[in-house]
């Protein structure tokens, strides 16, 4: 036994640290060098009982409190055991242990939480709570919001609605973020990032609080989740993006773009060429708020594959030597429809031979095709179409929205999605259809999802693993795979995503008042990992990034992208370096990448220019 309930405080001295853990507040603070870091109290453990209804218990009311010490050859700490929370019913009972160690090899500190519960569903928790700021001024808060965001301590406005944000979604795009005050800085990295996420919160002026957010895995706590700190005496968002790319090298996330190209040498066809979406059917749902009644006539649109590939044939003509068409709405009924049973393709546009007579003049254009494909949106329409296959919340509900095209949809139980990919693009090759690849649709931006059904249930790291089976199936029998956008844990399975854009303030999520600064932390740790296409040509060229071109594009467009296509050819194998904004209202920019070359970009005149430099 360490300590005593007199003082409440236990000390750790290891690694550079003096860490003091408050038994009390269930807090950490921590020196290292001239610059301490404080935590604010623990929060409440939120449960969800039988009835189900939510209940919130605080941690500090647990009546039974044991603390001891960890001390071994890589670590030295405190763990704190809680149990016999007030508040909790009858036949209720929840269990946890809160750990702090400091390794000794790499002087961070390592906060794990695990726990156990009879008769409650463990919903969430929050801990360690968030680092103290006393001088909003001082405070910048370094998150992966999309491309990322430098969040000044002070900002004047709110800056997101809500206060709870999963990992492996547009609003984290990698499990990790960073603050300072002055020089100094730390990073927190969720090791367990399935069922995880943050808690993050910037009132008007300031500062800005976030700190780990730790959700039931199907109701249980299940295993241990572990965050780590790491403390600098100096840093800013570069440093603190090498840092955690160094993390996912030594994790294993980190898989090259060259080591995927050896794999799949397809994908380096990629490389320097301009993405072309184009698309042939559209059915819009009654239901859906986007039908246009005053003209139901604008709800169906068709246009035959014939008529696609007299396009490309126009493209090839204009000079554009090599490009990735991606195709949409190729399907029975068209876009967002109909998903799983997409097939046959779309009847009116000429169906099985049209589409395989366009897929052939790619080929003989020597254009990359890839379709655009859906196994999560699960449309009640569809022929085989079957509740027992659909998602089930912990209440027994199956979720339903009417969004999108296709109209009224529950959701596919991922457990399903391998075997549907599988049916349907095996059927597209006997039919002698054959594409470069598939495009799966917001496998990589929606977050990752349970289900409850008893004869399918599904934990979110499950899930994770499922959608990376359907990634391995799409590159096994066409080669590349794509998704949305570039969720962490999809980029070692993933050759290819189609947006990855910046903050603004126009976005539902964020209320930022006027444009943040934002950087391109993500592209600083993964950018010879995965190809990312940009929606200008400008930041297509300050970030390294594929073109996009129009079907039907302008003499100037093509010029823009092939230049763009020739600066990629020179970086898209190399890692990012450095970035800098060159003035106050981040309009200009400055990007490093590893063999010298040097991107300045004037974003608000949509103007770039690349020069060589000695490798870095």
């Amino acid at each position: 036994m360490s300590g005593s309930k007199k003082t409440h405080q236990h000390l750790i001295e290891a690694g550079g640290l003096r860490v003091t853990f408050d038994e009390k507040r269930l807090s950490w603070s921590v020196r290292k060098g001239r610059t301490s870091w404080e935590t604010a109290a623990a929060e409440q453990c939120t449960l969800r009982g039988r009835d189900g209804k939510e209940r919130g218990v605080m941690l500090q009311t647990a009546r039974s409190v044991k603390t001891y010490r960890i001390s071994n050859a890589a670590q030295e700490g405190i763990a704190c055991e809680l149990a016999d929370f007030a508040g909790l019913g009858r036949g209720m009972s929840l269990r946890l242990t809160l750990a702090l160690a400091v390794e000794t090899a790499t002087g961070d500190l390592v906060a794990t939480i695990d726990g156990s519960e009879e008769g409650v569903d463990f919903v969430g928790v929050c801990w360690p709570g968030a680092v103290k700021f006393e001088d909003a001024a001082r405070q910048e808060t370094v998150m992966p919001f999309m491309q990322g965001a430098l969040i000044p301590g002070n900002w004047p406005t709110r800056v997101t609605k809500a206060t709870h944000f999963p990992t492996h979604s547009r609003w984290m795009y990698m499990p990790w973020w960073g603050q300072r005050k002055g020089g100094a800085g730390y990073t927190a990295i969720l090791e367990t990032d399935a069922d995880a996420g943050c808690r993050f919160m910037h009132p008007p002026g300031g500062p800005t609080q976030v700190g780990p957010w730790w959700m039931g895995s199907l109701g249980k706590v299940g295993y241990p989740r572990t965050v780590r700190y790491s403390f600098f005496d100096r840093c800013d968002y570069v440093s603190m993006c090498k840092h955690y790319r160094r993390h996912v090298m030594r994790t294993g996330r980190f898989i090259s773009l060259r080591e995927k190209i050896a794999a799949a040498p397809k994908v380096g066809r990629l490389i320097g060429a301009p993405v072309v979406h184009t698309g042939v059917a559209r059915t819009v749902h009654p239901d859906i708020r986007g039908y246009d009644k005053e003209h139901p006539e604008k709800n169906i649109g068709r246009r035959p594959f014939r008529e696609v590939a007299k396009d490309l044939e126009a493209l090839k003509a204009l000079g554009v030597k090599n490009a990735y068409i991606h195709l949409d709405g190729w399907g029975v009924r068209g876009y967002d429809n109909r998903h799983p049973d997409y097939l046959p393709p779309c009847p009116e546009c000429g169906g099985w031979a049209g589409m395989r007579r366009l897929t052939e003049t790619c080929a003989n254009l020597g254009y990359l095709i890839a379709l655009h494909d859906q196994y999560r949106d699960y449309y009640q329409d569809a022929a085989t179409f079957d509740p027992e296959q659909a998602i089930r919340k912990s209440s027994g509900e199956i979720p339903c929205e009417c969004s999108w095209d296709g109209g009224p949809q529950s959701i596919l139980c991922q457990r399903f999605a391998p075997a549907y990919v599988l049916r349907n693009h095996k059927a597209l090759r006997d039919r002698g259809i054959v594409v470069d690849g598939t495009y799966l649709d917001v496998f990589a931006i929606v977050p990752l999802e349970e289900c409850y059904h008893p004869g399918h249930r599904m934990s979110r790291s499950q899930c994770g693993e499922l959608r990376a089976r359907c990634f391995a199936i799409i590159r096994d029998l066409e080669g590349i795979a794509s998704s949305e956008e570039p969720v962490d844990f999809a980029v070692p399975h993933l050759h290819l995503v189609h947006h990855g854009p910046t903050i603004s303030p126009s976005l539902d999520e964020f209320e930022t008042g006027k444009p943040l600064p934002v950087a391109p932390l993500w592209a600083l740790v993964y950018h010879d990992a995965l190809l990312l296409p940009w929606a200008t040509h400008t930041e297509a060229g300050l970030f390294g990034g594929m073109p996009y071109l129009a079907l039907k594009p302008s003499r100037a467009e093509i010029a823009e992208a092939r230049r763009v296509g020739r600066l990629h050819r020179r970086v898209a194998l190399e890692e990012m370096v450095g970035h800098e904004f060159l003035n106050e209202d981040h309009t200009r920019q400055r990007t490093v990448f590893a063999d010298g070359t040097v991107v300045t970009a004037d974003l608000k005149g949509q103007k770039w220019e690349a020069k060589s430099g000695p490798r870095g």
